[in-house]
């Protein structure tokens, strides 16, 4: 599939699945590879009042070409190859979220990129030992537990990258 395919399929797909659901947002969370063994601990504290999980799967072994097109807003800065290599050929978990608000109620529910800035309560301060500072030194990306959509475009984009609109309720 060309990236010219791949980019006509996520539109198609993910229109067809927010015409769906008008009233409601729809979201991404990826579990990292190093945290899948918590997967039990995290899918429970994402859901919640009005959040209903609306697909979820297991990919044991994304490709790099779908993960770049899942970064693609990072080429060209220095980290893009270590945001790449975390996630490129070892299992991840996607689930896709719907419900009112649920990208910034998802966001709220993980915490801050950066795991030292976070609170217990979400999910990267409660799961994450890794600091920012000590993964750039390393060069390679942080271990902060998951990813989630940062908003409504990159919720579509991603939504279309792991998932099929007959994989979601």
């Amino acid at each position: 599939m060309t990236d010219k395919d791949m980019y006509w399929y996520i539109e198609t797909n993910t229109t067809l699945l927010f015409q769906e659901r008008p009233m409601k947002e729809a979201t991404l969370v990826l579990i990292k590879p190093h945290a899948i063994h918590l997967f039990q601990q995290i899918i429970p504290m994402i859901l919640g009042p009005d959040l209903q999980m609306v697909g979820l799967k297991m990919i044991p072994r994304p490709t790099r070409h779908k993960v770049e097109t899942h970064y693609s807003e990072h080429m060209g800065r220095d980290y893009f190859p270590w945001l790449c290599d975390q996630l490129d050929g070892h299992p991840i978990i996607a689930i896709a979220i719907s419900g009112k608000n649920a990208i910034a109620r998802i966001r709220e529910i993980v915490g801050p990129t950066k795991p030292e800035d976070n609170p217990s309560n979400t999910v990267r301060g409660r799961f994450s030992t890794d600091r920012f500072d000590t993964s750039r030194k390393e060069q390679r990306a942080v271990n902060n537990v998951v990813h989630a959509a940062s908003s409504a475009e990159d919720a579509k984009l991603e939504l279309g990258i792991w998932f099929n609109l007959t994989e979601l309720l």
